[in-house]
């Protein structure tokens, strides 16, 4: 389904009569009238039905006029999105050490967000982030302090590992 005809179509749920439509959208009441059909022939249905010398939207016609409202503004806001002189929006995950954080983008984060309304700006302490994942077990980190390697052996889980277990780090004595 074409967009232009579906804003054909809700104008006409807006205003009432082809002609309104033309008016407000500078066409002729037959380009109106024309592009509706062909948007009833793509939907399957009749959209529109006989009301004396005017039309009126079908239970179909308006349902579909009811979609069409949520899929123009879904197209609107895409095409806001993709222009490059709109101003940012979304997210920007900004991540440093502690100190780094506090010196340069805390200062600047106040400034960000007053000039740009629409950005949200998370801020993570890398050390934060380090800790959390070297916490977890499946962590490499985590696997290397339970089993000790021997230099120039396969990593772990592969055939010709050597591993002891972690009390058994002492060196036998002579």
């Amino acid at each position: 389904m074409d967009t232009r005809r579906l804003r054909l179509l809700l104008e006409l749920s807006r205003l009432g009569s082809m002609r309104a439509v033309a008016d407000e959208l500078y066409l002729t009441t037959s380009t109106v009238s024309q592009q509706l059909a062909v948007l009833a022939r793509e939907a399957g249905t009749a959209l529109l039905e006989p009301d004396g010398r005017r039309v009126r939207l079908t239970p179909a016609g308006r349902r579909l006029a009811e979609h069409a409202v949520t899929i123009l503004a879904a197209v609107d806001a895409a095409r806001l999105d993709l222009d490059p002189d709109a101003e940012p929006a979304g997210v920007l995950r900004v991540a440093g050490f502690a100190t780094a954080v506090r010196r340069s983008l805390m200062p600047v984060a106040a400034e960000v967000a007053a000039r740009q309304p629409r950005l949200r700006l998370l801020l993570h302490d890398v050390e934060q982030v380090f800790r959390r994942q070297a916490l977890h077990p499946l962590h490499p980190l985590n696997r290397l302090r339970r089993t000790r390697r021997t230099p120039g052996a396969a990593p772990p889980g592969r055939p010709g590992v050597r591993s002891r277990p972690r009390s058994s780090r002492a060196r036998p004595r002579p």
